[in-house]
């Protein structure tokens, strides 16, 4: 039976044990001096394969110390005194920092601190919601750039660009599932409105108006977005799935606090055939609640077509590198189905592109496109 692409833990000691053997990094064995060592490497290197590749190794040595460490809070600490150690190498040279790699990229003293941060958050949160759900899952640049392609505050200050939040998504039994989970969130963080809006949504998922339930927090000054899928939201996207020769794109009905930035900035959502790398706009259908200071937006889920895959944002969250942070039997089967789908049209055709690989490593980005096709 096969399952959808995850990093799991034993994977990421795996993969880190075995770049940590390279030639190319220090022979020592302390994982401090390692990061030290290449730190200095990445602050002296020119081109951007070599920076790419210090990046890579970098983040392995640091997946390996997050993966062996007893729980999330303290592998952080522990990487945030390396930091400390290492950070007065990056204050004599300021200006290479922000002028490295390139504008996409932050330093890895920021994308390691970062990541340890928000993968904490992500797993204390889920931790919380645990208890109401089926399924809890970490997506987004945490999930496939940790501590490579994770953006801190200072990338956001010097940059102008936004700072990596925490995707997390969750798969509950019913709405009412969806309630008691916010209730817990909202006895955990003191936000009252988080819980009023899971009522609203309980009403108007029973009545057929919405699908999906969505959240943005700040936890200790990190963004959270949170969406919650009913079961019946998540059978009907996989269900939806079935080859078609429709030019619509599938979609659900997002019920949530704002509307999103591609669709306030470019009138819709961007969707991606995976096969082609073509992109095409999906103008989502908006409902304004002024009321509730809501809205009920369409979000693309996705299409499949004999010679297409057309990934939207839901399918997104779940397809690429997804890493679940609690699951159960009920979702790992939803995801055979959904991936099955996914493989039988795509069998052993080339997939052309995928969003964000711009700032993944190559080995993720070939481990994504295998998660995606089909092989003996």
């Amino acid at each position: 039976m096969r399952y959808m692409h995850s990093i799991s833990r034993k994977n990421i000691v795996g993969e880190a044990e075995n770049a940590r053997r390279s030639p190319e990094r220090d022979s020592s064995s302390d994982p401090r001096e390692m990061l030290s060592a290449l730190y200095k490497h990445y602050l002296s290197a020119t081109s951007p394969e070599e920076l790419q590749k210090i990046r890579k190794n970098i983040a392995d040595i640091c997946q390996s110390i997050f993966a062996s460490a007893p729980d999330a809070l303290s592998a952080s600490q522990t990487l945030a005194g390396i930091v400390d150690e290492i950070s007065e190498i990056a204050l004599r040279d300021p200006e290479k920092i922000l002028a490295s790699f390139n504008e996409k990229a932050p330093d890895p003293l920021e994308t390691i601190l970062a990541t340890a941060k928000n993968l904490a958050i992500a797993k204390r949160t889920a931790e919380r919601l645990s208890p109401h759900a089926d399924a809890i899952v970490l997506s987004g640049a945490n999930a496939w750039g940790p501590f490579f392609a994770v953006k801190g505050k200072h990338f956001e200050k010097t940059r102008g660009e936004k700072a990596s939040d925490i995707d997390l998504f969750g798969i509950f039994e019913d709405a009412e599932a969806v309630v008691e989970a916010m209730s817990h969130l909202d006895a955990t963080y003191g936000n009252p409105q988080v819980q009023q809006r899971a009522l609203y949504f309980s009403e108007i998922f029973r009545e057929g108006l919405a699908d999906v339930f969505s959240v943005r927090m700040m936890i200790d000054g990190v963004e959270v977005s949170f969406h919650a899928y009913p079961r019946k939201t998540l059978e009907m996207i996989v269900k939806g799935l079935e080859p078609t020769n429709e030019k619509q794109i599938g979609f659900v009905r997002d019920f949530r606090e704002t509307l999103p930035g591609n669709v306030r900035i470019f009138g819709g959502y961007p969707t991606l055939d995976i096969l082609s790398g073509k992109t095409e706009l999906f103008l989502p259908a908006i409902q304004a609640l002024p009321k509730q200071k809501s809205y009920i937006c369409d979000a693309p889920t996705g299409r499949v077509q004999p010679s297409s895959v057309s990934i939207g944002l839901t399918l997104f969250f779940l397809l690429i590198a997804p890493r679940p942070l609690k699951t159960s039997p009920y979702f790992e089967q939803q995801q055979t189905q959904l991936l099955e789908r996914v493989h039988k049209c795509i069998g052993r055709q080339d997939i052309l592109h995928i969003f964000r690989e711009e700032r993944m490593t190559k080995e993720v980005l070939n481990e994504i496109k295998h998660s995606l096709s089909f092989y003996e």
